[in-house]
């Protein structure tokens, strides 16, 4: 009889921790904040989402309804210049990226999505390549770099309107997966 209760405890414990975890997990997808790439321009500049450029990082953090902190490790930095990383997660087709926000003089004037990937994501790349052409049209200039000593590539898309640029930069090293960075700058 002790050994059913037991039992019977053993069981309803391990459903609980099994409810928290799944109701956490949840959680944490609930602060994902998806995007894609038609968030990138908005009348004719190139912007991110909500965002507008000269923003200060007040303004930012409430029309994005995200936190951001000051990259601390990227420090020191030329005087009236700032970077934030934002505390929520940004996700693009199902890639999570670190995004940063950089201010000049107490305004916006970058944006920038990290995606750390694997050596399989190139039909992801692929994906947003084409997508982003089908949006804006062909990339305004397309540069290839390479450094032999270092097996560092990187292909640089750039798409330019007026003031503003979208950038969507490929990085690859022999040794480690690729890297993407898209970026949004007012020049």
């Amino acid at each position: 009889m002790n050994q059913k209760i037991v039992r019977m405890l053993s069981f309803i414990m391990v459903t609980t921790c099994m409810i928290t975890l799944m109701a956490a997990c949840g959680n944490e997808k609930q602060n994902a904040k998806e995007i894609n790439p038609d968030m990138f321009k908005s009348e004719n500049e190139y912007q991110f989402h909500t965002t507008a450029w000269g923003m200060t990082v007040d303004e930012v953090t409430k029309l994005s309804d995200c936190k951001l902190e000051k990259d601390s490790d990227r420090e020191p930095f030329p005087e009236g210049y700032a970077i934030y990383k934002a505390k929520a997660d940004y996700v693009l087709d199902g890639k999570t990226c670190n995004t940063s926000f950089e201010f000049l003089n107490e305004g916006l004037k970058d944006v920038q999505l990290a995606f750390s990937l694997s050596d399989s994501d190139d039909p992801w790349m692929d994906t947003q390549i084409e997508k982003l052409i089908q949006l804006y049209g062909e990339a305004t200039d397309k540069i290839e770099n390479e450094n032999a000593e270092m097996q560092l590539k990187s292909t640089v898309y750039k798409w330019e309107t007026g003031e503003t640029m979208l950038q969507f930069t490929v990085i690859s090293k022999a040794s480690s997966a690729p890297t993407v960075v898209i970026a949004l700058v007012k020049k």
